[in-house]
């Protein structure tokens, strides 16, 4: 699943909270959108297990300046300083969060491999066992 569809997903789920990776945070509540339990704040490392392009950087989507930030980084400080904090001049919704999440990442997320898939299986090919006869 998209982050962003798993971000707007998750909102319906919980309620939102400010801080990195609690379960109401944006990124919080797109992992618990997709079955990751959050049961104490989490690793930034958590989300960019789920979505890898998270990891790349990329300059703030606000207008607060700095230099580059990784996706996550610029995620988190959006949604705590713009969507959920009324002191900052640059107000932001959730919709247009997601919106921008849209617009930066992959068209489609990569396969993951199921737990019990094994690497030689990737083609979708099966195999079937031949009993040995002596």
């Amino acid at each position: 699943m998209k982050l962003s569809e798993a971000m707007a997903l998750g909102r319906v789920l919980l309620k939102p909270k400010a801080m990195f990776l609690t379960d109401g945070c944006a990124l919080g509540m797109a992992l618990t959108a997709i079955g990751v339990k959050i049961e104490k704040p989490c690793f930034i490392e958590e989300p960019t297990i789920q979505w890898p392009w998270l990891k790349k950087f990329c300059n703030r989507p606000c207008s607060c300046g700095g230099l580059y930030f990784s996706y996550t980084q610029a995620i988190a400080h959006v949604f705590d300083c713009h969507v959920m904090s009324k002191m900052w001049n640059q107000q932001w919704t959730m919709d247009q969060l997601i919106d921008w999440i849209k617009s930066v990442e992959p068209a489609e997320e990569p396969k993951r491999r199921k737990k019990n898939d094994h690497p030689s299986n990737a083609s979708g090919r099966t195999t079937k066992a031949i009993p040995l006869q002596i």
